[in-house]
C-alpha cells in the first residue's frame, strides 16, 4: 500500500488519516487497503461512525471511485456512517460526485470541506 495510515478510536467514531500519493493504477487497490482496516476496526471496537481525513496528492478518477465504492460495499453495514475530508482542493470538486455515487449505492457518507464540519455531522448522531 502507497499510503501512511494512522486509525484512532475516540469515543464515538474512528478517525482514520490518510497521507501519500495517488500512484495511477493502484489507487483503487491502496484505498481498499485502507477502508478494509478502518471497517475491521469499527467492527472490534464496535463503532459505526468514521471521521476520514485525507491527504493525498495526485488524481482519483471517477473509474478509480467506482472501484473504491464497488470494493468497499463488502465491509459496509446499514449503520455505518462515514464523514470525508479530502485536503486536495483539486479533489474536491470530484468529492460532491464521489458523495453522490457513494449514496446511490446505499453507503451513509457525506464528504465536507474541513474535519470540524464532519465531526460536527458525526456527533449530530449521538444527541
Amino acid at each position: 500500500m502507497s499510503y501512511e495510515v494512522k486509525l484512532d478510536v475516540l469515543n464515538s467514531y474512528v478517525r482514520v488519516e490518510v497521507s501519500g500519493t495517488r500512484i495511477p493504477g493502484e489507487v483503487a487497490d491502496s484505498s481498499l487497503a485502507v477502508w478494509k482496516k478502518v471497517a475491521e476496526t469499527c467492527k472490534k471496537h464496535q463503532i459505526n461512525h468514521v471521521l476520514a481525513v485525507f491527504h493525498l496528492k495526485g488524481q482519483r478518477t471517477i473509474t478509480d471511485t467506482l472501484k473504491i465504492i464497488e470494493g468497499a460495499k463488502l465491509w459496509v453495514w446499514p449503520e455505518l456512517m462515514m464523514a470525508y475530508v479530502d485536503s486536495d482542493e483539486n479533489s474536491q470538486a470530484n468529492n460532491a460526485i464521489l458523495e453522490q455515487i457513494t449514496l446511490s449505492h446505499g453507503i451513509s457518507f457525506r464528504a465536507f470541506a474541513n474535519e470540524q464540519q464532519g465531526i460536527r455531522w458525526l456527533e449530530n448522531f449521538h444527541r
